[in-house]
């Protein structure tokens, strides 16, 4: 087999000869040989208008430092108040500090200091107060109160110390309603256990100061009371002494509850007349305060106790306090005899 004869290679151009015009698609440009798809742009006579010029040889931007937070001295406006400004909010003038996007610029408000508390003992802040003349001796009335004496006792023209059960649950309705007719609250120390510890007795007192804030005094009762148990009388003194209560006992001497009341330091005093109706007459109560009376001329913390439930005691201790009692002594709440203790 023989194979194709190669085409004729075709004659270069002799040397000292234009190339480029013996080369067939060659034009001249310039002087210059060109082909068609290497031309070289020809630039315009004229630049056209609106055709940014290319910058050449551009100096690089300069480096620019951030701008101090704190320059001393200076003083920046921030607006006034009211401004709609996004920027200028606040109002005001800061000196020393330049302005900083979504800082708040509302005075604080100036504390106002709150009323001092009142660290005087219960007995004394809660203390009713009696319209005593400066030539009048007080008596001290204590009431033992339930809920059908209510209206009785608010009926009262002086102010008197009323005990309150503590475990009855109307109860300290009833207390805020004679507070607020000015009369003071004593709690009934009912149904201590005997055998209480300190902890005991300070959940059970705890208690009773959570149900009855404005309480001042705890009154003894005559059935299994704290005069007749020394070593309960002297744990539950020590625990009415932190809170500053007042204690009321029901015997004088060797009761146990007012001695270790005394003992404690706590503002104490025994009921002089357990003035008890029933079967007692009108002029009966009547002789029992008179001769109370009497002996609150002769000495101070004198002290009588009764049922606001009794009807004839309340008509006696009224027509005391309306001017039918004895000369230069005046009915008062049992705090005006505990201070004078």
């Amino acid at each position: 087999v023989t194979a194709p004869a190669a085409p004729p290679r075709p004659a270069l151009p002799a040397a000292g000869t234009d190339g480029a015009s013996a080369l067939p698609g060659v034009r001249r440009v310039g002087g210059a040989t060109a082909t068609p798809g290497d031309s070289a742009p020809v630039p315009a006579a004229v630049t056209p208008e609106g055709e940014p010029l290319l910058a050449v040889g551009v100096a690089p931007a300069p480096t620019v430092s951030a701008l101090p937070t704190v320059v001393p001295g200076v003083v920046v406006s921030r607006g006034n108040p009211g401004d709609d400004s996004a920027v200028r909010r606040g109002g005001g003038t800061t000196e020393g500090r330049l302005p900083t996007i979504g800082d708040d610029q509302t005075e604080p408000a100036p504390e106002v200091p709150g009323p001092s508390a009142d660290t005087r003992p219960l007995v004394e802040r809660f203390a009713a107060t009696p319209d005593i003349a400066t030539d009048q001796q007080p008596l001290g009335v204590v009431l033992t109160e339930d809920a059908s004496a209510e209206t009785a006792i608010l009926a009262l023209p002086v102010p008197v110390t009323v005990a309150l059960d503590p475990y009855d649950p109307d109860a300290p309705r009833r207390a805020a309603a004679y507070r607020a007719a000015g009369h003071e609250i004593a709690l009934q120390a009912v149904n201590v256990p005997a055998l209480s510890t300190p902890a005991d007795l300070a959940t059970l007192i705890d208690g009773w100061h959570r149900a009855f804030p404005e309480a001042m005094a705890i009154l003894d009762v005559p059935v299994n009371g704290l005069g007749a148990n020394p070593l309960l009388a002297r744990e539950f003194a020590g625990m009415l002494g932190s809170e500053g209560y007042g204690a009321i006992a029901l015997r004088d001497g060797l009761d146990a509850f007012l001695q270790a009341a005394r003992a404690a330091g706590l503002r104490a005093a025994s009921v002089y007349r357990l003035i008890e109706g029933g079967d007692q007459s009108e002029f009966t109560i009547r002789r029992l305060i008179d001769r109370a009376a009497f002996e609150a001329l002769r000495q101070p913390g004198i002290l009588i106790a009764g049922s606001a439930a009794d009807r004839d005691t309340m008509r006696e201790l009224t027509d005391f306090a309306l001017g039918d009692g004895r000369a230069g002594v005046a009915l008062a709440p049992a705090s005006a005899v505990l201070s004078r203790n």
